[in-house]
């Protein structure tokens, strides 16, 4: 893990101490939105989406908006590494006009979700 800093309390760094960085550590994942600075986490996602997660018998709380909640849609699925490649092809992509409205920005998320499930 030589990019990556993890920043713990002190009950945290003892778990990680005695039982490993491990995904069994972990019941809750919060994922931020922010839109585009979705694609700074792109690499972390394949990691944790294909390997980290990959064998969890138990359930993970998933709690995110925007593109966290588009994320955690591809995290879900049966395949989620190429869910999560669909989910960055196509929100590559998106493009909102200058007057956006709430009806515009629900159904660009109706069609992402469509592609990426």
């Amino acid at each position: 893990m030589k990019y990556l800093q993890i920043f713990a309390g002190e009950s945290a760094r003892q778990q990680i101490a005695q039982h490993g960085f491990s995904q069994q550590l972990f019941s809750t994942m919060l994922g931020a939105s922010g839109g585009p600075k979705w694609f700074s986490l792109y690499g972390l996602d394949r990691y944790m989406f294909g390997e980290f997660f990959a064998d969890r018998q138990t359930p993970l709380d998933l709690v995110g908006s925007s593109a966290g909640s588009y994320r955690f849609a591809a995290l879900s699925q049966d395949d989620p590494l190429a869910a999560i490649e669909r989910l960055a092809s196509f929100y590559s992509h998106v493009t909102y006009s200058k007057t956006t409205s709430a009806k515009e920005i629900s159904l660009t998320a109706d069609e992402v979700l469509d592609f990426v499930l």
